[in-house]
């Protein structure tokens, strides 16, 4: 239950959805690719708004293949959170092909023996190639609790490794698939971005009624 391990990291919210008048308490707690570009050029509370969408699949190396729980996430998704590397680069652009993967301090010690050359490796991501370019810091697990991701790639590149992504989740406001996490700005209070975050929702139901209907968001 302890915050994540980045600096200031009491500026860190989730930013969870849920269905106005759901009384069953079951939030849905993701948003869409289109709702994350809206929230990063108009949630003026928050220095940066990331999303984050787990993923499991495969990692081949040198003739092995290893079970892979990673993440696409935000080009953003570093720098928003003040991640540094453990070595090598953390990406802040989209790759293409070959993929550009961050891989977990942990995966990193068990699958290459903490070995600093896997830096610019060949490898293969559920048999597209890819390059390792850096591993994130000893204390960074990733933002599940209680699950520490082996690796991460960007949300554009998922469309490489994945390509039916291509047809149901890029310019789809109704595949909410990703989750939010915020950096407020400093002296912002939780109050004060919710109260935000409520009038900007209300203005996306205006301009997208048939997809964000009802849609609200908490700031947790």
């Amino acid at each position: 239950l302890r915050p994540l391990d980045v600096p200031h990291s009491e500026e860190i919210v989730t930013i969870a959805a849920e269905t106005k008048g759901d009384e069953t308490g079951g939030f849905q707690y993701s948003f869409s690719i289109d709702a994350l570009k809206d929230f990063q050029a108009r949630a003026d509370p928050f220095s940066a708004v990331v999303g984050v969408m787990p993923r499991i699949g495969g990692l081949a190396s040198g003739g092995q293949a290893f079970q892979f729980w990673f993440a696409a996430v935000s080009d953003n998704f570093f720098t928003g959170l003040g991640v540094t590397p453990g070595a090598g680069k953390l990406f802040t652009v989209r790759s293409g092909s070959p993929v550009h993967v961050v891989i977990g301090h942990t995966f990193w010690m068990k699958t290459f023996g903490g070995d600093p050359d896997v830096i610019g490796r060949a490898v293969r991501i559920d048999g597209v190639p890819a390059i390792v370019t850096g591993v994130v810091s000893q204390s960074f697990r990733g933002p599940f609790m209680g699950v520490e991701l082996d690796g991460y790639i960007t949300l554009d590149d998922l469309g490489v490794i994945t390509p039916d992504v291509n047809r149901w989740l890029y310019h789809n406001r109704k595949a909410r698939t990703l989750q939010f996490f915020g950096r407020m700005k400093p002296g912002v209070r939780v109050s004060e971005a919710q109260a935000a975050m409520d009038v900007l929702m209300t203005t996306l139901e205006t301009e997208h009624p048939e997809s964000d209907r009802a849609i609200g968001a908490i700031v947790l």
